[in-house]
């Protein structure tokens, strides 16, 4: 089985020898058919020209700390999940229709009591089965308007996948 390992570098310069080291070591002892993508992050030390430099060595990396705040890694986190993702819209289109199947349902039972057995709801539970059915359907609303609002979004960023500036030490696996 082939793996591969995408390793985003900000400002890392310190630490690349040692983390490529590290996973080395890995490969050889788990005996993985591994492929290793560093992708340098517009890093402000001398990141890619390590990378340059390991690149021709193929050695490398295991200590030190990431560049990345915690800050950083939370923004890239939330924009991986908001600017490549459908999920959060599809959570609020599902979190709809589990809310108003509730209600529906819920409100069947009211009904089958008051029918088997005659005792009435209270106010308060009418109340409260009324805000749950509405607010499930604004919910589904706003799923379905969020789902519009992506496809445009898809259609007009029109973005490549990735842009690669530059790259090093690639070969053909066929060969």
């Amino acid at each position: 089985m082939r793996y591969s390992i995408l390793v985003p570098v900000y400002n890392s310069s310190m630490i690349l020898s040692d983390l490529l080291k590290a996973i080395e070591e890995t490969r050889q002892k788990e005996n993985w058919d591994l492929e290793l993508v560093l992708v340098e992050d517009g890093s402000k030390d001398n990141s890619f020209e390590v990378i340059e430099q390991l690149a021709k060595e193929y050695h490398a990396r295991a200590k030190g700390e990431s560049g990345y705040t915690f800050r950083k890694l939370i923004k890239i986190a939330m924009d991986g999940i908001f600017a490549f993702s459908s999920l959060p819209i599809k959570i609020i289109s599902i979190t709809g229709f589990l809310g108003l199947s509730f209600s529906i349902l819920y409100s069947i039972y009211i009904l089958w009591v008051y029918l088997t057995k005659g005792i009435q709801s209270q106010g308060f539970l009418t109340l409260v089965l009324m805000i749950a059915f509405f607010n499930s359907l604004i919910l589904i609303c706003l799923g379905i308007i969020g789902e519009y609002v992506i496809k445009i979004y898809d259609e007009t960023r029109a973005r490549p996948y990735s842009v690669i500036e530059k790259t090093i030490n690639i070969s053909n696996p066929n060969s």
